[in-house]
């Protein structure tokens, strides 16, 4: 637990440093961040501990925020996890702490993971037209790159990944850069279907509204949707609810410029500064403009 926290402001300094604005959390992500790019990070000693369900709730949030989803983690199983090399959990990128730092620093040039061998990305018909101009045979230039003609024309048709050592050398022999920088994975979209009868009325009366949305878990909050807008909801029963969870919220609205919903399953006497309608309010709006109309009166 101890090794985690220091990963976690670890990575929260050199993002400060790099003039992005964070916000911690915790559950299926523990930091936001944002600059011209926004990211949502997973720490993790170990790899293995990350769920299919964090995974899920996780790009759901991510998709909707339009933010770079990115686990950050040292080891899978018993093996220590290599800089420079980008593995994957459930679809999601996993970068070591320093191949994370070195990528908010500088440009780099990363291998990935693939079935126990570390392969890049290379910009394929770049190899295609340079092998060309230089008057090598397809035949020529593998016996150079000590590969196949037949590997050598499937890297060339990007049907497969060439690995790290081979890749250098045909940019060695070719004099020309080939090599892809790393570009994070962009969130697809995802749908969780709320487990709650109340959050089910929640979000159907959002879809109806042309609100698009689905249910989150492992987060501060548990719904999250956009139209124009981005837009983070929460559902509660008791005011306590909200207290705790409010200020992540709030942090992490104002970093991805969303807007917030508070919606009280029952009607709520008591005021507080966040803006809370109670689920019938809801159910009796019919527009998105009136229901951001609403949302604004009650900031």
């Amino acid at each position: 637990m101890f090794e985690k926290f220091f990963i976690v402001q670890d990575i929260a300094k050199t993002l400060v440093k790099n003039d992005y604005k964070i916000s911690f959390c915790s559950g299926c992500f523990d930091i936001a961040a944002r600059k011209k790019e926004k990211f949502l990070l997973k720490v993790l000693v170990n790899i293995d501990a990350f769920s299919r369900g964090h995974s899920l709730s996780l790009k759901a949030i991510s998709y909707f925020l339009s933010a770079i989803p990115i686990i950050i983690s040292l080891k899978n199983g018993r093996d220590k996890l290599r800089d420079e090399v980008i593995y994957s959990r459930f679809d999601l990128d996993v970068l070591t702490p320093n191949t994370f730092k070195k990528m908010v620093n500088e440009e780099i040039y990363p291998s990935f993971s693939s079935r126990g061998k570390h392969v890049v990305k290379i910009f394929c018909e770049k190899l295609r037209e340079r092998r060309r101009e230089l008057n090598y045979s397809l035949n020529e230039l593998s016996k150079l790159a000590n590969i196949s003609k037949k590997a050598l024309y499937e890297i060339e048709n990007g049907r497969v990944l060439p690995k790290e050592e081979t890749a250098k050398r045909l940019e060695k022999i070719l004099k020309t850069k080939l090599i892809v920088p790393f570009n994070p994975s962009e969130p697809k979209k995802v749908f969780i279907e709320p487990k709650e009868k109340v959050e089910k009325e929640i979000s159907n009366k959002l879809f109806d509204l042309g609100i698009e949305n689905t249910a989150v878990f492992f987060a501060p909050f548990n719904l999250i949707g956009k139209e124009k807008f981005p837009i983070i909801t929460k559902s509660f029963e008791k005011i306590k609810e909200i207290k705790v969870d409010a200020e992540r919220i709030e942090k992490l609205s104002s970093i991805f410029s969303s807007l917030t919903l508070y919606v009280a399953k029952r009607e709520v006497k008591e005021k507080i500064e966040y803006p809370i309608i109670s689920k019938n309010e809801l159910l009796e709006i019919f527009s998105s403009k009136e229901l951001l109309e609403k949302i604004e009166r009650k900031i």
